[in-house]
């Protein structure tokens, strides 16, 4: 994945213009970080979704 290493300062970036989120990313919370290791593809896919769901509710 192009955001992987580092996948927190890549999407926190790409996520700027709502900084509440870029935040959350930016800090690792739960639900909206992956461990660049984690085995868990559903994880992954639940953390995309949290932060798309979000930026959109953000963006409107």
């Amino acid at each position: 994945s192009r955001f992987v290493p580092d996948f927190n300062g890549k999407m926190s970036k790409l996520v700027a213009d709502c900084p509440l989120l870029a935040a959350k990313i930016s800090n690792k919370e739960d639900g909206y970080f992956y461990a660049q290791v984690s085995l868990f593809t559903d994880k992954r896919v639940n953390v995309i979704m949290n932060i798309i769901e979000e930026y959109n509710n953000c963006r409107e």
